[in-house]
């Protein structure tokens, strides 16, 4: 098989460690509403369906119409100001992105996270990466699995999706690349354990950052 001519990426779990802010946008806006909060643990197995799936998995038993619509509302606003209050690059991602760079791999990155927070998130952790496509979910990108924005981001980079890789940290996202015809590579050090990844049989199932570096 030839080498891969474009590398795109998953942004939560998956390039930048997030956990923190989200869990403490999460909290911050479930204490004010006064509902019931959750430890870090237990927000990390919300995270990877969208910001929709997030509020409905944290709000549990509560999860009413009213409840749902209000707490969207909060956590949109509180997360958009707080995003990269504490979220940092994994170890071995930078240097792992320069790399690719330097083999001219085009990179690039589809988020279920809004559209708006991935591109600040982006442009603010790694500025002089230079990805050729970024997007959150947005009204012409549903969120993954559906395959859509894997695929924009293949025609924009200017490779089929035969010639590329989508790098993840969810089952959902090994279900994207297959949707979208990708290899899937999954990667163990996000928000998912390995045992629910490798059950997701992705092509690629790597351990650091560095390790995609021979599949390249």
């Amino acid at each position: 098989m030839a080498a891969p001519r474009a590398v795109i990426f998953d942004l939560d779990g998956t390039l930048a460690d997030s956990l923190a802010d989200i869990a403490a946008s999460t909290n911050a806006c479930l204490a004010e509403a006064g509902l019931p909060t959750h430890d870090a643990a237990t927000v990390r197995s919300f995270v990877g369906g969208g910001i929709g799936m997030l509020v409905e998995r944290a709000l549990g038993p509560h999860a009413t119409p009213q409840n749902t619509e209000r707490l969207l509302a909060a956590i949109r606003s509180h997360y958009a100001e707080h995003c990269t209050d504490e979220t940092r690059l994994y170890d071995g991602v930078e240097a792992t992105l320069a790399r690719l760079d330097a083999q001219d791999v085009r990179l690039g990155v589809v988020s279920n996270k809004p559209d708006g927070m991935t591109q600040h998130m982006v442009a603010t952790l790694m500025p002089s990466v230079p990805f050729g496509f970024v997007t959150g979910e947005r009204p012409d990108i549903p969120r993954k699995p559906d395959p859509t924005g894997i695929l924009t981001a293949c025609s924009t980079l200017g490779v089929p999706p035969s010639a590329a890789i989508y790098v993840g940290d969810t089952a959902v996202d090994v279900e994207a690349s297959r949707a979208a015809g990708l290899r899937s590579v999954a990667v163990a050090w996000g928000f998912r354990d390995r045992s629910v990844l490798a059950a997701a049989k992705p092509d690629h199932l790597i351990d650091h950052p560095r390790d995609l570096l021979p599949l390249v």
